[in-house]
């Protein structure tokens, strides 16, 4: 059968299956395995597994790429679509910090740390969230937000990467946006500086804690909507920052968009890591089977305390760093083809089946 044949027979049959593009449609997606083999010609029609995002042509798409290069969930990465020359390990550094309100000395005092970890072999540092500046008082928070093009920090902190030659995270920035709010934005640098991608904090931590802690960002800051997977000479790169982490169908969503390595810069609050930052990071490793870098904050910054602790965890669930409390560092070894074998053994981002809304069971008196 001709190419453009078998790809018109292929959008036909996505179509009888999910209905034609529509509005009503376009919030439903077949599930990521099925949509594989379905497009592959590797099985015959299934019914929809998992809620539609995308419709039929995007199906039609994604298949046809991963009918070339193959599917980035269970691929041995050096042989998918994300790149033949990847490198089969690396080293991550989680750098620890205590930003208060004086930009200057905290971009130095963390530049320190990541010169340090480098010379050590760190191919990637990853800084925590807003580890530029972070203070906060009566009056509220005080995270030195800047225009990005204005950002002092964002410039130094470029230049330091292409000084070094290395790959960096920064885990977040104060970004002034349109709306006269502020975006809670990760970065990504290359190794030449450059900034690859770009991630603002989706879920605002809007909480009040039992000790009468109280936090609003919402306040001050706007979410965004966009999901990130980065490329990176490793393999792909799902971003989220903090309070993204209690929210689980995030990193099931970059993980099946083919992320093997989960970042989470964080300054999560002393009370809750306490209580839930381990936890929660393994569950998050677990349940993608990927890798999970956590680069954390410590210490007090005015009324504010963050519980440090920043964690490599593998795609097993097991921490193989832990920065504990303090100034400092860690560094752990990352290797891709960890992740292949995990999601092999338990492929359970393959596994999402359809299910209804869950309704209330109605108790008779007589039951009762």
């Amino acid at each position: 059968m001709a190419f453009t044949q078998w790809t018109n027979s292929l959008g036909e049959k996505i179509t009888r299956l999910v209905g034609p593009m529509s509005g009503a449609l376009d919030d439903i997606v077949i599930g990521r395995a099925e949509r594989i083999r379905l497009l592959t010609g590797l099985c015959h029609e299934r019914p929809l597994v998992r809620e539609l995002r995308r419709g039929p042509r995007s199906c039609l798409s994604r298949c046809l790429a991963i009918s070339r290069h193959g599917d980035p969930l269970y691929s041995s990465p050096t042989n998918s679509h994300q790149g033949a020359n990847m490198q089969d390990k690396f080293a991550v550094a989680c750098l620890q910090n205590c930003a208060g309100p004086d930009m200057t000395q905290n971009v130095e005092s963390a530049l320190d740390l990541g010169r340090n970890a480098h010379r050590d072999g760190a191919d990637l540092l990853c800084f925590p969230e807003f580890f530029t500046c972070l203070d906060m008082d009566d009056s509220g928070l005080t995270v030195g937000a800047c225009l990005e093009s204005e950002h002092p920090a964002l410039a130094r902190l470029r230049a330091f990467s292409r000084e070094l030659g290395v790959w960096m995270l920064l885990g977040s920035l104060a970004i002034r946006a349109a709306s006269g709010k502020l975006r809670n934005r990760s970065f990504l640098l290359d190794s030449t500086g450059e900034i690859v991608a770009r991630y603002d904090k989706i879920h605002l931590f809007d909480v009040d804690l039992p000790n009468g802690e109280v936090y609003r960002e919402s306040d001050i800051f706007e979410p965004g909507a966009q999901a990130v997977v980065a490329p990176t000479p490793w393999g792909l790169m799902g971003l989220s920052v903090c309070y993204d982490l209690r929210f689980a169908g995030l990193y099931r969503a970059l993980a099946q968009a083919g992320a093997l390595f989960l970042t989470v810069p964080a300054a999560f609050t002393k009370t809750t890591g306490e209580a839930h930052w381990h936890a929660l990071l393994r569950a998050r490793a677990i349940e993608t089977g990927s890798y999970v870098i956590a680069p954390c904050q410590f210490g007090t910054h005015g009324a504010s305390v963050s519980y440090g602790h920043s964690l490599v965890v593998d795609p097993w669930g097991e921490v193989v760093a832990d920065a504990g409390d303090g100034p400092g560092y860690v560094l752990a070894t990352v290797q891709p083809s960890h992740v292949t074998k995990v999601r092999s053994m338990i492929p359970a981002l393959r596994h999402d089946r359809p299910f209804s809304d869950p309704t209330a069971i109605a108790i008779s008196r007589a039951s009762a």
